[in-house]
């Protein structure tokens, strides 16, 4: 995706993004090696899946370190390896699945894994602390940029459930069928307000279901994680974002 924006841009894009990172190791990486590189603009992904969870999880660490087993085991290639290899975190495949049928009358068949249940589950007043929570990191986070002339632009990454759900045909032993849409990518446009005005908002949810409704798949049928449309989709719209909203001061 930086790649591309790069290129549309005629800039310089690097990426920091980290495995398992959520909001605090996100302003922590910003702080100690982005900011080095003197940016104009930071766009800071947030992504639905998952961060929330990582923002307790984070904090919950910090108060309660894991001692040296529950580190190891964490940490263990072989528990990754096994739970890799035998899938299993992953459902069986009907019980996930839904099925989109493309323009042309061809069948994309999608299988929503565990992180794709987050754009239905109820979000609850944990779940509120957690986005009030985010929007202090991200305060912080705009507080930084702007003491240094930098533009900051939170994009809201939706997963594939959020993205497809308007044109899924679900099979009857699906049990997504159910599943209904919560708000979050509202929640945290309101979050990112009250962390300040000055901060970008770019939903990346409607480019992701255009591309769903034309046939094109931003994600893999049976992973969490984006295609090369998919990058290309997100980079297009925040190149088209960032044009809306002018280009950044230029630094003394």
């Amino acid at each position: 995706m930086t790649s591309v924006l790069g290129q549309l841009e005629g800039r310089t894009f690097a990426n920091f993004g980290q495995s398992g990172y959520g909001p605090q190791q996100e302003f922590i990486v910003l702080k100690r090696y982005a900011l080095p590189l003197g940016p104009r603009t930071v766009v800071w992904m947030f992504y639905e899946g998952n961060d929330l969870e990582d923002v307790e999880q984070y904090d919950r660490a910090v108060h309660h370190p894991p001692n040296f087993l529950e580190g190891f085991y964490g940490r263990s290639f072989t528990r990754n390896a096994l739970a890799r290899v035998c899938h299993l975190s992953k459902p069986p495949g009907l019980k996930a699945s839904a099925v989109v049928q493309a323009p042309g009358g061809e069948l994309n068949v999608f299988c929503f894994d565990r992180q794709s249940a987050f754009s239905a589950v109820q979000l609850t007043p944990s779940h509120l602390n957690d986005i009030a929570r985010a929007a202090q990191i991200l305060r912080a986070a705009y507080d930084l940029c702007a003491a240094h002339g930098i533009r900051m632009v939170v994009a809201f990454v939706p997963t594939a459930f959020r993205a497809a759900k308007p044109f899924c045909r679900f099979p009857s032993g699906s049990d997504r069928r159910d599943w209904k849409l919560n708000d979050l990518p509202d929640r945290v446009r309101e979050g990112t307000a009250s962390a300040s005005k000055e901060i970008g908002y770019l939903d990346l949810t409607p480019a992701f279901a255009e591309a769903v409704a034309r046939g094109i798949l931003p994600y893999y049928r049976d992973d969490a994680h984006w295609t090369e449309n998919g990058h290309r989709i997100a980079a297009n719209a925040i190149h088209q974002y960032l044009s809306s909203i002018g280009q950044p001061p230029s630094k003394n």
